[in-house]
């Protein structure tokens, strides 16, 4: 398992991270994915920002980065989140 939350870069880099897409905030998925991903707009932006229109079927499947764990499944304790955000980062 690479358990990537272990070299989560920080909240301040996360929140950084997440200034380049804010401009999806307002995209009318992104209310949708972020009721999906359980409340966190921020994640909901920045996977439509960094996957566009596959985003969708994405955060349905298993990632290898993600120790094959769906990325909608990462929402559910507070160390998947870090997993999930990590690998955002490492992906842009």
């Amino acid at each position: 398992m690479i358990e990537l939350e272990r070299y989560y870069s920080g909240d301040d880099a996360w929140n950084r991270f997440c200034t380049l897409f804010v401009q999806h905030s307002g995209h009318p998925w992104v209310v949708e994915a972020a009721q999906k991903l359980n409340g966190h707009i921020d994640l909901a932006y920045v996977i439509y920002g960094v996957l566009g229109a596959g985003y969708e079927r994405w955060i349905y499947q298993k990632v290898p980065a993600l120790d094959d764990l769906r990325p909608i499944d990462c929402v559910a304790t507070s160390d998947l989140v870090k997993r999930l955000r990590q690998c955002l980062m490492r992906i842009h």
